[in-house]
């Protein structure tokens, strides 16, 4: 999948780093917690990614992108409901950090494979899409 690489900068400008460990400054946050290796336990005992020291927590910091993206950002492509169920599989239909809008909702695209496409709302939340496989 392409990336939106404006829209990539938008979201790692929120991972801030305080400048203590400065082999973190080479860190870049993925979108795509598919791509995130190593995790962590958070106070509710859910598993969350981790993030190398000097850099803020990383939900605080993804919500912040995420919301960096749908607040600078137009939209790629608008569907009803209906629409977003009968996709067809189309190379570069939507990129990487691309925002889509869905009934008048906002999402941010965070990656796809040959059967379904990521999506995240302006909580955080994530959700997939089927592709429509003929």
């Amino acid at each position: 999948m392409e990336i939106n690489e404006k829209n990539k900068k938008l979201y790692e400008d929120a991972f801030v780093s305080d400048g203590t460990y400065s082999v973190c400054n080479s860190w870049k946050p993925s979108i795509d917690e598919r791509c995130i290796e190593d995790f962590i336990s958070d106070d509710d005992e859910k598993w969350v990614p981790a993030t190398p020291l000097g850099y803020r927590d990383y939900k605080v910091s993804r919500l912040e992108g995420i919301n960096n993206i749908l607040s600078q950002s137009s939209c790629a492509c608008k569907f009803t409901y209906e629409e977003s169920h009968d996709i067809k599989r189309n190379d570069n239909l939507f990129k990487q950090y691309d925002m889509i809008n869905i009934d008048d909702t906002d999402y941010v695209v965070s990656g796809d494979d040959e059967e379904k496409f990521f999506i995240i709302n302006k909580d955080g939340n994530s959700f997939y899409i089927n592709y429509l496989v003929e």
